[in-house]
């Protein structure tokens, strides 16, 4: 079945197998034709197209997606938007298409009240925390628990 590409835990519609496994995405014209719904959720994940785009680098889907207006700020069940999706991912191309995005919320929280710039920290993805900060992403932000990016090792004092 499609799942291999995806996990047995995944439940891709086919619109968003598609955009994550097909290759030849350059000749694929976006239109929201025939049904297709960019912004059409997984059930048990609530993941975009977007989404998986950035959780399998596919910078060349997430391109397409964006110029075809997807919403670049949905949240799937725990929160997360496709940003987030990047940076744990380590997704560099999708991470610089998704902040170069004017639509793109840099300060997005996941239900535990994580922002990208937090999870970049946690991860210890410098490069994409650098951007971030200097994208004017709020290095105050804290999470739920407290903690926040600088140091992410406890909370803010």
């Amino acid at each position: 079945p499609a799942f291999w590409c995806f996990g047995e835990e995944a439940d891709p519609t086919p619109l968003l197998f598609f955009f994550v496994a097909t290759p030849s995405i350059g000749r694929l014209k976006l239109k929201a034709h025939g049904g297709a719904n960019l912004h059409s959720q997984t059930d048990r994940t609530g993941e975009t197209a977007l989404h998986l785009a950035a959780r399998y680098a596919r910078s060349d889907a997430a391109k397409r997606l964006l110029e075809a207006s997807a919403n670049a700020n949905i949240q799937d069940h725990m929160g997360k938007t496709p940003l987030h999706a990047a940076v744990s991912a380590d997704a560099q191309g999708v991470f610089q298409i998704l902040i170069r995005n004017r639509a793109t919320d840099l300060d997005a929280r996941m239900h535990d009240g994580t922002t990208p710039l937090i999870l970049a920290a946690r991860l210890g993805v410098e490069g994409m925390l650098e951007d971030l900060i200097s994208c004017h992403a709020d290095v105050n932000a804290v999470d739920d628990l407290g903690q926040w990016c600088l140091p992410c090792t406890g909370p803010q004092l």
